[in-house]
């Protein structure tokens, strides 16, 4: 007895033609469309998942009946033929008609998306659409980039949800009250610019962006971007998206500032050293760059991830978790060590700012060198390989808390404060 339905198989049933309808609202029909995408990713998921368990299952059941077929020798062998039978049938059942039922879904959802209008009453589907897309990029981003997933985030600069364009006109525009000084807020794993206002109720309600602009001088500027990347990957295409910026900017750009929280820091790192190699003229615009909560030597749990990838491989009934493991993205990879596997020059020219915190005090180094800020330990976060300028640390922080405290938005606001000539 064999499974005759299996997600290659069921492939052929969507393998039909629909008419190209006349073109509608392009917002309604992007959000259509991710929300397909994001039910596609849920199809995968659902196999994945489904085979995982019945590898579990089959490693489980191996052991006890490894030892019937040596007690009883030839005469256990129909029973472990009918056991693996209705075992593969009935999981490969189950994994082929949830697969298929999924992928319906988001294939009959994005035949439609030319001809429906999806306009929620607030931007909150928007936000959680987005929340779920850059959380998958952060674990299976370069998947979702390889396969072609409407999910996957695009590299740009974005406000109220839009992709800049690299046009003055358009700028000029949007940005009526252009400054020569742009602040780059670059965000972490999993994220997108929408981090930058978490815990913003507790400080005014505005984003580190907000307060810099109210007091003037300066212009934030919000990067978007597919955390599941390389580094090294995501760096040098910030560095193509700024460079486009700057020439299209409103008026001449005389100074940039760098900010990124956790990836966003190493991803920051790896744009100056691209410049520092190709593009003098950027390079020159760049004065400092500041790094919250920047894992410069790696994270724990990534490292804990690998460590226990290689671990639970060793063993028959860990080996589906191993493999569950095995699936988080480059980006994830790349913050087993940091920028430890991704070289960049010292910088001469650039003041960098170091920013870190602990959960617990000071007084209780031991939970600064483990726990840290609840993902990077203090000494990572602020760690000399990255040459700083200066350094601070907080405590009673975690992770996400830096992202908007009002204390470092103080500290932002000193450092790039317009320099007063005489």
């Amino acid at each position: 007895m064999n499974a005759s339905l299996t997600p290659d198989n069921a492939a052929g049933m969507f393998a039909v033609t629909a008419a190209t309808p006349a073109p509608t609202d392009a917002d309604s029909e992007m959000r259509i469309r991710k929300s397909a995408a994001a039910i596609d990713l849920a199809g995968d998921l659902f196999d994945q998942a489904t085979a995982r368990i019945h590898e579990f299952h089959r490693a489980i059941s191996d052991k006890p009946i490894a030892m019937v077929n040596a007690a009883l020798g030839p005469a256990a062998k129909p029973v472990t033929t009918v056991h693996n039978a209705i075992t593969d049938f009935v999981y490969g059942s189950v994994r082929a008609v949830g697969w298929s039922v999924l992928k319906a879904g988001a294939f009959s959802l994005k035949m439609a998306a030319p001809v429906m209008q999806f306009k929620p009453e607030t931007d909150r589907f928007d936000r959680n659409l987005d929340a779920v897309a850059s959380a998958a990029s952060g674990l299976l981003g370069d998947k979702l980039a390889a396969s072609g997933n409407e999910l996957a985030p695009v590299m740009g600069f974005y406000k109220d949800r839009q992709k800049l364009p690299a046009d003055a006109m358009e700028l000029a525009g949007l940005y009526p009250d252009a400054q020569s000084h742009l602040v780059i807020f670059v965000h972490g794993l999993c994220c997108n610019e929408d981090c930058w206002w978490m815990y913003a109720k507790h400080n005014d309600g505005m984003s580190y962006g907000d307060f810099l602009q109210m007091q003037g001088g300066r212009t934030a500027l919000y990067i978007r971007y597919n955390t599941g990347l390389q580094i090294r990957t995501n760096g040098r295409r910030l560095m193509s998206e700024l460079k486009a910026l700057v020439a299209a900017w409103p008026v001449k750009v005389e100074r940039i500032t760098l900010v990124g929280h956790s990836m966003g820091g190493l991803v920051s790192r790896v744009l100056i050293d691209e410049a520092q190699r190709k593009s003098p003229e950027l390079m020159r615009l760049i004065e400092d760059l500041v790094c919250i909560g920047s894992p410069h030597e790696g994270a724990p749990l990534a490292r804990i991830s690998a460590k226990g990838e290689k671990l639970l491989d060793a063993f028959d009934l860990s080996r589906p978790i191993s493999k569950v493991l095995g699936v988080r993205s480059r980006g994830v990879r790349n913050l087993e060590q940091g920028l430890g596997t991704t070289p960049v020059s010292r910088y001469t020219d650039v003041r960098v700012h170091l920013i870190g915190s602990t959960v617990g005090t000071f007084e209780q180094p031991g939970i600064a060198e483990t726990v840290g800020d609840g993902l990077v330990q203090l000494s990572s976060s602020l760690s000399a390989d990255a040459v700083p300028q200066a350094a601070s640390a907080y405590e009673g922080r975690h992770h996400m808390h830096l992202l908007n405290d009002a204390k470092i938005r103080e500290q932002l606001d000193q450092l790039t404060r317009p320099v007063l000539t005489q």
